[in-house]
């Protein structure tokens, strides 16, 4: 069948109710899936069955379908996007590249060893054991998987390809140690019961640690030894202390320590040090080292510490300094120079800041004109409701129809 022809069909066959948020009710029954819309923006779903093909980007999205018909193997799609369904033959696909499963049996996914095509698999909220058949895909390179009940990896898995590689709120206690066989070019863990950074990391030569959210206590001392490491991310966790040597041993670049129970920062070694970014943000810092102030930072982030005294920052870039939630007072937020903040374009200071103190402090800087932000301003201004996300991989290919407005959607 024509692909334009049968992607009008699905959406014959499968409408979407569209309605504004006070014509819904949770009362009734509706036979297909319904948008939930403000403003002309679909701010909910309620899930029913649906089928949607999007004939020209060549990606396929099924959704609460006990049964699949025969008639979704007439798609010939690049990607495919399966939620709460029933059994599907992914073999019928031949040209099939990407496919992401969600809260769904991935034993229910069917397939023999001639689909060679098959490059990324995303697996969120599936309950069972690792699927057997993705040891059918040797051309694999990309693996995420998400809120899942997998609790081990296999060891066949080490055979593949994998360049790009999540995983997020699993219950893996440790990571395996055949994990630096593989090529991998990105590799995040968010929200593992780790407990510590784990051993796989101590000979393994990769230039980034990015663990948030893994119950990780301490920075261990054989990370000193690690000195290819470039980014560490242990944001997230329960570390009270930031041993010296993780600043004398190594050239960090990147390093997130953010939301964390840090009280006090190592001195003496922060002159040396250049960061393209230092996040210090969410813990319980009261002051900082003297030689704070002579490393060389891109961007800072102090927010939201008990801070009082600020040491001059004459080596910090950042376009915008971010001091909210802190317990900075005028006029002893500066301990010498204050005059380095005119290179920077604005200032957010705690929202108890009164205007007599926002007058002093651009005084004090030397700019009547210079902006500074309570915190709530500034977030009322420029933010509006954005939201801070863990990790920094997501997955390509499943943004799918019910990610996007309206108006950009084929339904």
């Amino acid at each position: 069948m024509d692909q334009n022809l049968l992607a009008q069909r699905f959406r014959e066959m499968y409408p979407v109710i569209k309605l504004d948020l006070d014509e819904y009710d949770p009362d009734k029954t509706y036979d297909h899936m319904v948008f939930l819309c403000r403003n002309g923006r679909c701010t909910k779903i309620i899930y029913g069955s649906k089928i949607n093909y999007l004939s020209k980007d060549r990606h396929l999205d099924i959704w609460h379908m006990d049964s699949i018909p025969d008639m979704v193997y007439e798609a010939d799609p690049k990607s495919l996007l399966i939620d709460s369904s029933g059994s599907v033959d992914l073999s019928k696909f031949p040209n099939l590249e990407r496919i992401s499963i969600r809260q769904m049996d991935p034993k229910l996914i069917e397939l023999d060893d001639s689909l060679t095509h098959l490059k990324s698999i995303s697996l969120r909220g599936t309950d069972n054991e690792f699927p057997e058949w993705i040891r059918l895909c040797p051309n694999l390179e990309e693996l995420w998987i998400n809120d899942c009940k997998i609790s081990k990896l296999p060891d066949w898995l080490s055979e593949l390809p994998i360049k790009r590689m999540q995983l997020m709120s699993v219950p893996m206690t440790d990571l395996p140690a055949w994990l630096p066989n593989l090529p991998l070019d990105d590799f995040e863990v968010e929200g593992l019961p780790l407990g510590k950074i784990p051993l796989v990391y101590r000979d393994w030569q990769k230039r980034s640690i990015h663990l948030p959210n893994c119950g990780i206590k301490e920075i261990p001392e054989w990370l000193g030894e690690a000195t290819w490491l470039r980014s560490i991310n242990l944001s997230h966790n329960s570390i009270d202390e930031v041993p010296s040597f993780l600043l004398e041993k190594l050239r960090i670049n990147n390093l997130n320590l953010s939301h964390n129970c840090i009280q006090e920062l190592p001195t003496g070694v922060w002159a040396s040090q250049s960061f393209s970014e230092l996040n210090l943000s969410h813990n319980l810092l009261k002051e900082l080292p003297d030689d704070f102030g002579k490393m060389r930072v891109m961007k800072l982030k102090l927010n939201h510490n008990p801070i009082e005294e600020l040491p001059p920052l004459k080596y910090c870039m950042n376009e915008i300094l971010d001091l909210s939630e802190t317990n900075l007072q005028y006029p002893m937020f500066w301990k010498q120079d204050h005059t380095w903040l005119q290179y920077m374009e604005a200032l957010i200071v705690p929202d108890w800041w009164d205007m007599e103190m926002i007058t002093a402090a651009r005084r004090l800087i030397g700019f009547p004109e210079y902006k500074i932000y309570r915190h709530m301003e500034y977030l009322e201004k420029f933010v509006d409701g954005s939201q801070e996300k863990f990790g920094q991989l997501t997955h390509p290919a499943f943004h799918s129809i019910f990610d996007l407005p309206l108006k950009d959607t084929q339904l």
